[in-house]
Formats: structure tokens, sequence, C-alpha cells
């Protein structure tokens, strides 16, 4: 038994060790390794305690008196029972935050988790100091040669990456950092066919190597502008309080466009039929041959926010909801006070606004998909900005909150970065394994670390761990103490 009790301190000690990374990350600090090579000695150290857990209470059992242990009195019997029901209780949250539920499950799982362990540690640190006489003090060098290999299961794991646990998926670890732009606030960032990135605040930036770089485009100035959109043949236009603009290159230099609005808050460009159209208070839309014609019949008074095309079909958004285009006047789509942003993503449609949180159009209707974000204040969930990744990563900017990230591709979302509150965050992109945002007080980035599934190797160490502990685990014996004596006799074991 004291082999037995010694495995099972020594493996909660390797559960904390191996947990340290996670806790850092959720407190805004970065990672201090890779939580891809911390996913499988954790999963593997708990697989170990697991089984040895199993051992020793099989040899105990469930009843109040232990033969083996005779002045035990009963509130450590107590708190042998107590430790019990924290290490299942660690187990079974720890092992089911890696099944695929959704984002508010999963969260409650991490946080259930967490306080399970930091209690389990301290009952069990309290139960070797009231229980130190019976551990081993010394132990035979066999002895100790198995209490190594107990954990090489854990230290294979390390060598062979894996994404597990919800904030490695996410990938968690690192920090946002400000990007070589104004510290002023921008509203679109727009990814250009040529992988340059052109961002939209206060005049035009524009970036040659995804945002690590920044100059000013020369044509708006200092115009404020919210809205940015691919024009024809490598064009772009760029809208705002502060005008109309259109370049042939993003280069520039850009030129005012006579708009029969003053202030554009939303443009988009209609290949398939070569029209141009911007929102505001109203909606127009300039022809091929260059002539304005209102277009606004059907929507409430107020501002069109945003414009999308999807399937064919043009879409706005609007102070109302979401509208869509019927060939000569509009028709709502999707009753949302204070709609902001309509994109098509990922082959859907979504819609954020300021107050109703975050929509997306499936299977011909709309169905609220916001689960797990936090609302700001007392006014709703507010959704400027939304990005997909791949393999069902996505994330969405707010105002108060920050960002939130899914990994069910925008069905259920968790907070992400935290500490990191720029105001609002207006647009999200993500370039070569980094998200840029364009917020309030200016442009960030966040390096997204490697966050690959486990592969066979790292599934065949995990299975390892089992039948590793349960062999070496029993196996741990303690050397003779001075004078000859067992200090597992006399005293009795345990």
């Amino acid at each position: 038994m004291p082999g037995l009790g010694l495995a099972l301190a020594a493996l909660v000690a390797g559960l904390w060790l191996t947990g340290l990374p996670y806790l850092t990350v959720r407190l805004g600090l970065p990672a201090p390794l890779s939580l891809e090579r911390v996913d499988g000695p954790h999963a593997s150290v708990g697989i170990a305690l697991a089984v040895v857990l199993a051992l020793k209470t099989a040899r105990l059992g469930l009843r109040g008196p232990v033969a083996e242990v005779p002045d035990l009195v009963p509130w450590q019997r107590w708190l042998s029972s107590s430790l019990l029901v924290l290490y299942v209780l660690v187990l079974v949250s720890g092992a089911a935050t890696a099944v695929a539920w959704p984002a508010p499950v999963r969260t409650d799982l991490v946080n259930l988790h967490l306080l399970s362990s930091v209690w389990a540690g301290l009952a069990t640190l309290l139960h070797l100091l009231a229980r130190r006489r019976l551990l081993p003090a010394v132990l035979h060098r066999r002895s100790m040669a198995a209490l190594g290999l107990l954990f090489v299961p854990a230290l294979g794991g390390a060598a062979v990456p894996g994404a597990l646990a919800p904030l490695t998926q996410l990938g968690a670890g690192s920090t946002w950092t400000a990007l070589g732009a104004p510290r002023s606030p921008f509203y679109h960032l727009l990814r250009l066919p040529d992988h340059r990135l052109l961002a939209a605040g206060v005049g035009l930036w524009l970036s040659p190597d995804d945002g690590r770089t920044w100059r000013a485009v020369p044509g708006p100035g200092r115009a404020l502008l919210f809205s940015l959109a691919s024009g024809a043949d490598g064009g772009v236009y760029a809208a705002g309080p502060g005008g109309l603009f259109v370049a042939a290159d993003p280069d520039g230099p850009y030129r005012r466009l006579a708009a029969p609005i003053p202030e554009v808050d939303a443009v988009l460009w209609d290949a398939r039929t070569g029209t141009l159209w911007v929102g505001g208070r109203g909606v127009w839309r300039r022809s091929a041959g260059g002539t304005w014609a209102r277009s606004d019949a059907g929507l409430p008074p107020g501002t069109v926010w945003a414009f999308a095309a999807d399937r064919g079909r043009l879409y706005a958004a609007a102070s109302e909801g979401v509208y869509r285009w019927e060939g000569r006047a509009w028709r709502r789509s999707l009753r949302l006070p204070a709609a902001v942003m309509v994109e098509a993503r990922g082959g859907r449609l979504w819609a954020g606004s300021m107050g109703g949180g975050l929509w997306v159009r499936r299977d011909g209707r709309w169905q609220v998909s916001d689960a797990g974000m936090a609302a700001h204040g007392s006014s709703g969930i507010h959704v400027p900005a939304l990005a997909l990744v791949d393999r069902g990563r996505a994330f969405a900017g707010s105002m108060g909150e920050a960002v939130f990230a899914s990994l069910d591709g925008g069905a259920s979302w968790y907070p992400f970065g935290p500490g990191f509150q720029p105001g609002g965050i207006w647009s999200i992109v993500v370039l070569h394994g980094r998200v840029l945002a364009a917020t309030d007080t200016g442009l960030f980035a966040y390096r997204l670390p490697p966050a690959a599934p486990p592969g066979p190797g790292w599934w065949l160490l995990l299975a390892a761990s089992a039948p590793v502990a349960a062999v070496l685990a029993p196996a741990l014996r303690p050397a003779s103490a001075p004078g000859g004596r067992d200090p597992a006799r006399g005293s009795g074991r345990g």
C-alpha cells in the first residue's frame, strides 16, 4: 500500500504540473510552452491516476475501519473518502471536456475541472501531512526506477503534439499585439486578391505583408471611412461619413466619387450586374452607365450599415433588420433591431446586431447563433464582426466583451484572449495563422499557435498510460528503514 499511495501522490503532483500552462492562459498570460504539447502529458497522467486510484480503492475498499491502519481516526477516513470523490470528479470532468459539447456546456465542465482540481490538491496535501509516517522514507533503487517509468508515456506525449483540450483547440496561449498603424479607430479590413490588406478608419492604410507594416494611402487624407469593397479589375471603393472614394488600384491615389447621399456607411460592387450599391440614409445604386437610381423602397427609416451578396441575392443590414432585394423593392428577411453586419461566410449568411446578438441563415430560415457570448452590460449582445477559419473555428468581435471564438462553425462561443478589451471590434480577418482585428483603438494581431488534431502516435502513447500504471504502481516498495525496520510494518500499511 505505501507504493500505491506514493504513486497516487506523485501523479496528483504531475497532474497539477501539467495543468499549470492552462491556468496561465486563463489568467491572460502567454503560455510558457505550446499547449499542443501539453495536452498529451496532461491526459496521460490523468489516465494513470485513474488506474492507480482504482487499484488503491480496490485494495482498501469503501468500508470505515481499515485493518492495515489500526490507528485511523474518523476524520482521516472522512478525508480519504473526500479525496476519492474529488479525484473522481477531477477525472470525469477532465475527460468530459474532450467531448465536443456546445461551448457553454464545455466551459462549465472546464470550470468544474479547475475547481475540483484545486480542492483535490488541498485535500491531498492535508492527507499527506496527516499520514506522512506511513509513506516510505526511502525507496529501493528498483522502485525509484519504476516511479520514473510511470511517467514515460506522459513524456512521450510531450514529443508528439496534439490538440484535445478546448483551450488548445481554440488556439489559446498567445497574446494580442498592436500593429504598426496609428492608434486610432479602424472599422473595416479588406483582404485583397493579391494577399495584401487594406484598412479603413481615419483614412486608408495598406499592408503588403499580412498586417506587419502599414503605410497611408494617398487620396482620402483623414476622411472617416467605414466600409470597403473590391471593385472592377482590381479596383477598390471606400466609403464613410467622409464620403465615397474609388481607385483603380488599392495603392491609390483615391479620388472622390460624387454620391447622392452625403454620408455613405456601406458600399458594395456587384460584379454580376456591374452595379455599385451605396447605403446610409437610404440606398442608391449606380448602373454601368454611371446613372444613380434611388433603391430604398421597402426599407424603413434609418441607416443601412452593410451589404452582402449570397447565392445571387443582395442583402442589406439596416436599423430594423436584414432585408433582401427583390428587384424593385426590399423585403425583410430577418427582424433584428440595429443590424450592423451581414456577411456570406462558409456557405451561409450571417447577421450581427447591436443588442440582438448573432444570427445565421441555414436551410432557408434564420436561427440565433450566439450561445456562450456575453452581453454588453444590460444592452444585449453586440456582434459587428465575424471571421470563419478551418476545422470549424470562427472568431467574432463584440463591443465591451472583446473577442469570442468558436469550435463548431459559429454555433456556440467561448471568451477568447482574456484581458484584451480595446473597445469596439468592427472587423476581423484571419491571415496565415494570425487573427487581425480592427478596433476603436487601432489594429491588433493574435498569432494562432498550432492546434492539429491528435494523430495515431498520440493516441497510442495515451493508451499505453493505463497498462504502464497498472504494472508499475503496485511494484513500488519501500526500502528498509534505519535499524532494519520496514516502515510499512508495525504502524500499519496505507
